[in-house]
């Protein structure tokens, strides 16, 4: 059997250009936010009730490597009446609107505007008896501002599409049917599109595979 041994002299030059290398950063993203509300229930009659109220939204977004800051503010209203033809059944009628602050910049560098949002919701609540209780509820919220891949570069940046919209109703029931016996029970139907999205983005109709049932 024959053996072998390799010897190897290394020579290195110093005389070389040095490499352009990027140095990766890593920073930490802080979010401040302030929210103050104001609510008034009014009693227009015994069966007929109004409430008014909306929230003030402050936001600063900012990072540990003072490469950006941000601030947004804005006023979300809230609105709801309530009507009782009979005691054990209320009819109401809502809208809101959310404020929602979004953390980033876009490919282009430019910061991402807060997501908002509207709510309608209609309704009817049922007291069956003193301890079980039924709500039937249709709604829709429309969304703008949503985030998603960009198609450019899906891996490393977002953009935010136009406009999405859920609609869908809502049946829940809840409360003692028997003594010691209870039941929570609830069913809803969700249909969630994008309706507007930007000219460039390919997007789904059906928005994140959202089931319906």
């Amino acid at each position: 059997m024959l053996y072998y041994r390799q010897s190897i002299c290394f020579n290195p030059n110093y005389n070389v250009t040095r490499p352009d290398i990027q140095i990766e950063s890593f920073g930490t993203t802080f979010t401040d936010s302030l929210g103050i509300y104001i609510q008034d229930q009014i009693d227009i009659t015994d069966n007929l009730h109004l409430l008014v109220g909306g929230r003030f939204n402050f936001t600063k977004q900012y990072d540990s490597l003072d490469t950006f800051s941000q601030g947004d503010q804005a006023f979300s209203p809230r609105v709801g009446i309530v009507y009782q033809p009979i005691k054990p059944i209320s009819l109401y009628a809502s809208y809101s609107q959310s404020f929602t602050p979004v953390i980033g910049r876009s490919r282009t560098n430019s910061p991402f505007e807060p997501e908002r949002g509207n709510q309608y919701e209609v309704g009817i609540k049922a007291d069956i008896t003193n301890k079980l209780s039924a709500t039937l509820a249709a709604f829709q919220i429309t969304k703008t501002n949503v985030q998603t891949s960009d198609p450019v570069d899906p891996i490393n940046f977002s953009i935010q599409i136009g406009e999405q919209r859920s609609r869908g109703v809502e049946f829940s029931i809840g409360g003692e049917i028997l003594p010691g016996w209870n039941i929570i029970a609830g069913y809803a139907y969700t249909d969630a599109r994008v309706t507007e999205d930007t000219a460039c983005a390919i997007i789904l109709t059906t928005v994140l595979l959202i089931k319906k049932f």
